[in-house]
């Protein structure tokens, strides 16, 4: 049976202004792909102790 799949969101509080626009962009990048490893690891996480749970 599959679970429902929760929405996560995720909010930046502080941006520093990038003055070059392709370091910008690479930067975001990276900080996108941090942001989506830890909500991939919070959700693995919470999977391992529901399963420990049962």
């Amino acid at each position: 049976m599959k679970g429902k799949i929760p929405k996560v969101t995720c909010q930046v509080v502080s941006i520093q202004y990038v003055h070059d626009p392709e370091a910008a962009e690479k930067w975001f990048d990276l900080y996108t792909d941090i942001i989506l490893k830890q909500i991939q690891n919070r959700q693995e996480t919470k999977r391992d102790s529901e399963v420990l749970d049962d």
